[in-house]
């Protein structure tokens, strides 16, 4: 936005004004997410061929933490 800016005006403090602008514009946060690099493909574990003959745990962590100190799920 401030390249596109700074081809036709200029004011004292514009690259800071401009930060802060897309900072606090929701639209203009979904908008950055094409320049982000993307994600990497999922990788599917393989279907076992007996009961139990695999177990997996995936471990969510980041949560805020509760009133008992936990912050995983």
């Amino acid at each position: 936005m401030y390249n596109d800016l700074k081809q036709n005006y200029w004011w004292d403090g514009m690259k800071k004004d401009v930060a802060e602008l897309v900072a606090k514009c929701m639209t203009c946060q979904v908008v950055k997410a094409e320049h982000q690099k993307p994600a990497v493909e999922l990788q599917p574990l393989p279907i076992p061929e007996w009961k139990w003959e695999e177990v997996t745990m995936d471990f969510v962590l980041g949560p805020p933490e509760t009133k008992k100190q936990s912050n995983a799920i």
